[in-house]
């Protein structure tokens, strides 16, 4: 999610009489978020995460420079295996898909390029839980047999440190590496954990179904008097928040139900979640709720019509989320396919080559304009002919 600047929440406006009268003024907390290391140590200084541009170029350009080491004769044969092995921790849609092309590279260019290095080169899968855990249990198992198949080495544990070359699970199992990619999903950021608003237990901010702010103590003032005569008191600083562990579950923080909100403070997007009802950090998530609270502070700013409460808590309705579906590829001209919510029965399940021309056309559908989804099919339709480039640039 895009950084968003804060505006204040109050302001401060002349009347007809020239009298200053305090005006609330919505704040809306949109902020980024980071890739999250649950406090694993070395996890900053030597994984590679892959959330933007320049984090995917950089991963390139690690693999091309450990193929390019990997060539140097009189190479140790411990350090030849350790650069070609690239190890992926988390077994979510991002660590999967990642799996899933560096298998075809490897059987592709890579094996064209140089054969050795090709049959050397080893990719393995690290997640504590279940891979692709939000899929249904059919897909999961396709996509695990798939990876498995194209050499993938799938290993369940709990990531205990990161070295320079070595990844050390909790178990004492030892992975050396030549790249290691992080994939384990978003966490927060020590701005949005200074907040002094209640966290979840993987640290997002806490809000209730009106995508409204929970304050850390119930002695916030209550939503139902926000033109309160007397100012509020300021809150106190933030305690310094707890490393969420990799095996945290965000349905087990505590109801926050019967706190009073924090008048006039949003939050929207990977930031927050509702503990009562979490929801996964999905770009589908993060733009139901802008349009949800759009509406929101656009009804508030235009104010009640005539017969109508003034109280917008018995006016706006709760924020209702429409999950619209999940897909990852696998490798090759595989993917898997889910639409709708899998925990109800108006779920629709596919896997193999048409759920892949259906991620691929849903990606090229969701690009903002004409001439950026024809350069990605243009993208596309060079690197199936042609090949992926392996140049240093």
């Amino acid at each position: 999610m895009p950084r968003a600047t804060a505006a204040p929440t109050a302001a401060t406006v002349p009347t007809a009489a020239a009298t200053p009268t305090a005006v609330a003024v919505p704040t809306a907390a949109a902020a980024a978020v980071q890739g999250s290391t649950f406090g694993i140590p070395g996890v900053l200084q030597h994984a590679h995460f892959l959330r933007d541009v320049k984090q995917a170029e950089a991963i390139r350009q690690k693999i091309i420079e450990n193929l390019a080491l990997a060539g140097i004769p009189g190479r140790p044969l411990e350090e030849w295996q350790r650069l070609l092995h690239v190890v992926i921790v988390g077994g979510g849609p991002t660590g999967v898909e990642v799996a899933g092309e560096l298998t075809d590279f490897i059987a592709n260019e890579l094996r064209k390029l140089y054969p050795e290095r090709a049959k050397a080169m080893r990719v393995t899968l690290v997640e504590a839980r279940e891979l692709l855990g939000s899929f249904d249990a059919s897909l999961r198992e396709y996509a695990a047999r798939k990876l498995i198949r194209r050499g993938v080495v799938l290993r369940k544990g709990v990531v205990h440190e990161v070295t320079a070359k070595e990844v050390v699970l909790k178990d004492g199992t030892v992975l050396p590496y030549g790249l290691c990619i992080w994939s384990t999903g978003v966490g927060p950021t020590p701005f949005t954990l200074s907040l002094p608003f209640a966290k979840t237990t993987v640290g997002r901010i806490a809000v209730d179904k009106y995508m409204r702010a929970v304050p850390a103590t119930s002695s916030a003032p209550p939503s139902s008097s926000p033109a309160s005569p007397s100012p509020s008191p300021s809150p106190p600083p933030p305690s310094p928040a707890s490393v969420p562990s990799m095996l945290a579950d965000e349905s087990d923080t505590p109801s926050t139900a019967r706190l009073a909100p924090v008048p006039h403070v949003y939050a929207l997007g990977d930031c927050c979640a509702n503990p009562d009802n979490p929801l996964p950090a999905l770009a589908q998530v993060a733009e139901q709720q802008g349009r949800y609270l759009a509406r929101v502070l656009n009804e508030t700013a235009r104010g009640p019509t005539y017969g109508q409460s003034s109280s917008p808590q018995h006016d706006t309705p709760e924020f209702a989320y429409r999950h619209l579906g999940s897909m990852a590829t696998v490798g090759g001209h595989s993917a898997v396919l889910e639409l709708g919510d899998a925990s109800s029965r108006r779920s629709f399940s596919l896997a193999g080559f048409l759920s892949w021309v259906a991620w691929r056309s849903a990606y090229l559908t969701r690009l903002g304009s004409l001439p950026k989804r024809l350069a990605v099919a243009f993208d596309w339709t060079v690197t199936m002919v042609f090949g992926r480039d392996l140049s240093r640039w």
